[in-house]
């Protein structure tokens, strides 16, 4: 059983089934919907984005996901670099967590 996020199981509706995405697009097998809250999580740029597809497959490639407890990769260093050029004064570490969903 799915306990989804924001609903009383006993009261919730049937969810709907999304079968594919494209941009701002959900499909489900008879609809169209417009994501309007796909910035919730990470999609702010739509669904099947050509540039964030291939960045991901090629991540995916080499290997999808290393905890960063005694290990690190560069994928994990250039983001903190990057944000820490964006931090002021002695801000200059990042923790990344992963949040299970």
């Amino acid at each position: 059983m799915i306990w989804y996020p924001y609903e009383q199981m006993k009261k919730m509706k049937a969810p709907y089934k999304i079968v594919d995405a494209e941009g701002v697009y959900l499909y489900t097998e008879d609809q169209k919907l417009i994501d309007s809250v796909s910035s919730w999580w990470s999609v702010i740029h739509g669904y099947k984005h050509p540039e964030l597809n291939k960045a991901l497959i090629s991540q995916a490639e080499k290997f999808s996901h290393v905890m960063l407890g005694g290990l690190t990769h560069e994928a994990a260093e250039r983001l903190s670099a990057k944000l820490q050029s964006f931090l002021p004064g002695d801000l200059d570490y990042c923790f990344f967590q992963i949040r299970e969903v």
